[in-house]
C-alpha cells in the first residue's frame, strides 16, 4: 500500500500525468476482489475513484482483520508485483472503484521513466521492510518487557506464600508464648514487626515500580484525605453499632470507654493504653504496608498476565491478611476479614498505600481505644 506520488517521484509532473492517464482502466463492483490473500499477482492498481478495504487473511473468514481503507491516490499490489510474492492481504471494493492496473512492463522505457519508477517502487519497499523490523524489535522489546515484568510479579506472588508459610509454622510457638506473655498484643507486633521487614526486603528485591504497590507519595497531601473521606461513614457506623448494642445490653458498659483498650477488665493503666496506642498507630502503617505489596503485586500478576483483576487480587491479599491474625483468635481473624475487605476496596479503588494506612489508622484507633470495643 503506497501513494501514486510516491511511486512516480522524480519524474515530470506533467509526464507523469500523462504516463498515469494512458495505463488501462479498470472497474470494479462493490464487494469484487481486487486482490485476494494467497493468489499470485503481477499488476499495481493505482485508485482514481472509490474506496477499498485491506484485509489482512482471507476476506470474510471469521479470523481475517480489516487493516486499513484506502481512498483515491493510494495503490495495492505493488509488492507482489514487484518482488513476484504471493498477496499477503485481501483487497475489496467497498463501493464502486476504478484503477489504473499495470504492470512495470506498460511503462516507457525513454527518459528512463521505467528505471525511475522501479527505483522509487524499490526505495519504497525497503523503507517499508526497514518499518517492519524496527516494528517487530520494538514489539520484541515491549514483550520481553512484560515477560520480565510477570516473572517479578510471580516471583512475588512466592514470597508471599512463603512469608504466610512460614507465619503458619510460627503459630505454635505463639501459642506457648501467650501463657507467658502479660498480652496477646505483643505476639502480634512482634508478628507485624517481623512480616513487615520479610515484605520490605521482598519489596525492595523487586523489580516492579512502587506505584503497582500503591507506593507512590507524590500527591501524598489528596491520599491523606481520601483516606480520612472513606473513614468518617464506618466511624459514624461504629458508633451507632456499639449504641445499639448498649441498648440491648445497658449493663454491659457506657458509650464511650477508652480505658478498656485491649483489656476487657478495664484496668489497663492510662500510661499503658498511650503505649499501646501508639505501637497500634505505627503499626497499623505497616500492616497496610504488607498488604499493599500483597494486593498489589498480585493485581499487577493478575493484569501482566493478561488477567482481568477484579476481586481476585483484593480477596486473595484479604485472606492472607486474616490468615494472619490467627493467633490471636479464629474469631478475630474473621472479623479481620471483614475490616480487612473495606481497606482491601480503598486500597483497590484509590491505589494508594498512604489512603488505606490512614484510614486502618483511624478506625482502629476509634473502634478499639476509644469505644474501647475489646477483643
Amino acid at each position: 500500500m503506497a501513494s501514486s506520488n510516491d511511486l512516480f517521484a522524480q519524474i515530470d509532473p506533467s509526464r507523469a500525468l500523462d504516463i498515469r492517464s494512458s495505463l488501462p482502466l479498470r472497474r470494479w463492483s462493490p464487494g469484487e476482489a481486487l486482490l485476494q490473500h494467497g493468489a499470485p499477482n503481477e499488476q499495481i492498481h493505482l485508485i482514481e475513484s472509490g474506496q477499498v478495504e485491506v484485509w489482512r487473511g482471507e476476506f470474510g473468514h471469521p479470523d481475517a482483520l480489516k487493516i486499513a481503507t484506502l481512498h483515491p491516490g493510494d495503490c495495492v499490489g505493488e509488492m507482489s508485483a514487484f518482488a513476484n510474492y504471493k498477496v499477503t492481504a485481501t483487497v475489496i471494493a467497498k463501493v464502486n472503484v476504478t484503477t489504473r492496473s499495470f504492470t512495470p512492463t506498460d511503462l516507457p522505457e525513454a527518459e528512463g521513466i521505467r528505471t525511475t519508477f522501479l527505483t522509487n517502487l524499490a526505495s519504497l519497499l525497503v523503507g517499508r521492510l526497514v518499518d517492519t523490523n524496527d516494528h517487530l524489535v520494538a514489539k520484541h522489546e515491549a514483550e520481553r518487557e512484560t515477560q520480565q515484568q510477570l516473572l517479578a510479579s510471580l516471583m512475588m506472588v512466592g514470597r508471599i506464600l512463603f512469608t504466610v508459610c512460614l507465619y503458619v509454622f510460627l503459630l505454635p510457638i505463639a501459642a506457648h508464648l501467650k501463657d507467658v506473655l502479660p498480652s496477646d498484643s505483643l505476639i502480634s507486633f512482634g508478628f507485624i514487626i517481623f512480616l513487615t521487614s520479610l515484605t520490605v526486603t521482598f519489596q525492595r528485591k523487586s523489580t516492579l515500580p512502587n506505584s503497582a504497590y500503591g507506593l507512590d507519595l507524590k500527591n501524598w497531601p489528596r491520599q491523606i484525605w481520601r483516606g480520612v473521606y472513606w473513614s468518617v461513614p464506618l466511624l459514624l457506623a461504629a458508633v451507632l453499632l456499639k449504641w445499639g448494642w448498649l441498648q440491648m445490653n445497658p449493663e454491659a458498659g457506657r458509650l464511650f470507654e477508652p480505658e478498656r483498650a485491649l483489656s476487657a477488665g478495664g484496668d489497663m493503666p492510662w500510661g499503658q493504653w498511650s503505649l499501646f496506642l501508639c505501637i497500634y498507630a505505627t503499626l497499623s502503617f505497616a500492616q497496610e504496608y504488607v498488604r499493599a505489596v500483597t494486593q498489589g503485586g498480585l493485581a499487577f500478576f493478575y493484569r501482566t498476565a493478561g488477567h482481568p483483576d477484579r476481586w481476585k487480587a483484593l480477596l486473595i491479599a484479604n485472606i492472607i491478611f486474616a490468615i494472619l491474625h490467627v493467633h490471636l483468635s479464629p474469631i478475630f481473624a474473621v472479623l479481620a476479614f471483614g475490616g480487612g475487605l473495606i481497606w482491601g476496596w480503598i486500597f483497590q479503588r484509590e491505589q494508594s498505600y498512604l489512603a488505606t494506612a490512614v484510614s486502618h489508622l483511624l478506625i482502629g484507633c476509634w473502634v478499639v481505644f476509644v469505644l474501647g470495643i475489646p477483643y
